[in-house]
């Protein structure tokens, strides 16, 4: 991925679909549109697992001794992803705001996309098990359990 940062141009294709294109510039301006923030903490493992429960963070890498998060849109800056930590008990030796690499922006692609081909499945099985009918209930944001299938009796003993 270093090679495709010096590109003039970039196409990321997911599955066989073309998913984003451009240069790595407008790319990065224009279509990712997330902070990326880089920080060294003396506790990566810590660290990493409570920014990978914060509702603000969609996603988190530890590379060597450092951690890179980016950011979900509207979340906080790197001084706030710092007091994020604190609040939790974590130290932090710094953190800042970096660019985003090309790897950062394929793998956040192919995750909004593999998120939004499982969420699709997952409604076309709920639509195939309701019958097609619009009247189903919906389990968007219910519980997640399964559809009982209807009872079967076994067959009954013949008595010839």
């Amino acid at each position: 991925m270093d090679e495709a940062e010096l590109c003039d141009s970039l196409g990321f294709i997911y599955q066989g679909r073309l998913i984003a294109s451009g240069s790595p510039e407008r790319i990065k301006k224009d279509t990712f549109g997330r902070a990326v923030i880089e920080l060294e903490a003396p506790k990566l493992r810590e660290v990493a697992d409570v920014l990978a429960e914060a509702d603000a963070v969609e996603e988190v890498v530890r590379i060597g001794g450092r951690v890179r998060v980016i950011v979900a849109p509207g979340g906080p800056d790197a001084d706030g992803v710092r007091r994020l930590l604190a609040a939790r008990g974590c130290a932090v030796t710094w953190a800042r705001e970096v660019e985003p690499s090309v790897e950062d922006l394929f793998v956040s692609f192919v995750d909004k996309e593999r998120k939004t081909r499982v969420r699709d499945q997952l409604q076309a099985l709920d639509h195939s098990m309701s019958g097609g009918a619009s009247h189903a209930p919906s389990n968007e944001g219910g519980d997640a359990s399964p559809r009982t299938p209807p009872a079967r009796h076994p067959p009954r003993p013949r008595n010839d």
